[in-house]
């Protein structure tokens, strides 16, 4: 709050300053028609000589000359503007609408009651784009899994699942990465349990890895049962800002300045036509 107040007190009064100035241009007067030679009034002549030089208006010329601010003076006071105005909304605009860049983070471990590998800790990600940053952690869907398993030796064997497309990858004993684009399940949890040098011919280790590929659609508090115990449990989520707002921000600032400039300068060229023709 207090820096949005630091933004807007410098913008209200550079506003101010700029209404001034641009009141007072708009009060600056056209001078009168006259003798292109001396400038003496010839409003109200009934012929063509000058009164003042005696020249000939019909050679000489007579010459309007506007004491108001050209177009571009304008144009220049509505960049400032423009520019005073903007960047508090912008900056504004960035912080509360967004759009923001929130990420999901959750995990939990599992130690199996049959001790056929010491532990696995399943941790998942997700990450959203939102605006007003008012969406719930909860509903950022997760979109990655990796699953680290502990084997009896304590060496750790990591398999990385997208859940968007179910494809995963991990590396074997041999140090070679197997690579598979769809079909997680259960039977791709047993072939790498298998790789990791677990005993996969057991009933009990085939219902581990069926429980283990089923995480990926249950909730946390759908892990305990007879085979796991449940330890630990930890969740968080950040937020930051995205440059898509700032971008919006520059484009349309960008537009509203040209507009403005093409419809100041032909406003004030229209004007003076009209006036000189008055005259």
């Amino acid at each position: 709050m207090i820096g949005l107040i630091i933004v807007l007190i410098p913008a209200a009064g550079g506003l101010i300053g700029i209404c001034f100035l641009f009141r007072h241009a708009m009060k600056r007067k056209t001078r009168a028609a006259g003798c292109a030679m001396c400038g003496y009034p010839v409003k109200g002549l009934t012929g063509f000589e000058c009164p003042e030089c005696g020249a000939d208006l019909r050679e000489k010329g007579i010459t309007s000359k506007s004491s108001g601010a050209g177009p571009w003076y304008y144009a220049i006071l509505f960049s400032l503007l423009l520019t005073i105005v903007a960047l508090p909304v912008g900056l504004m605009f960035i912080a509360v609408a967004g759009p923001h860049k929130r990420t999901r983070n959750q995990s939990f471990m599992l130690i199996p009651k049959s001790r056929t590998f010491k532990s696995i800790r399943i941790s998942q990600r997700g990450s959203a784009k939102t605006w007003f940053n008012r969406s719930n952690a909860t509903t950022i869907p997760l979109q990655t899994t990796t699953f680290e398993l502990t084997a009896p030796n304590g060496r750790t064997h990591k398999l990385n699942l997208d859940l968007r497309t179910k494809g995963f990858n991990y590396v074997d004993p041999d140090g070679m990465r197997v690579v598979q684009t769809s079909g997680f399940g259960t039977n791709s949890v047993i072939q790498w349990m298998k790789s990791a040098g677990l005993d996969t011919t057991s009933q009990t280790t085939v219902n581990e890895a069926g429980h283990i590929a089923g995480t990926i659609k249950n909730s946390t508090s759908q892990t305990r049962n007879a085979l796991f115990n449940y330890v630990s449990s930890s969740s968080s989520s950040s937020s930051g800002q995205s440059y898509e707002g700032a971008l919006v921000a520059l484009v349309t600032s960008t537009l509203l300045w040209l507009l403005g400039v093409i419809a100041i300068t032909r406003l004030v060229k229209r004007k003076k036509l009209e006036t000189a023709a008055v005259e």
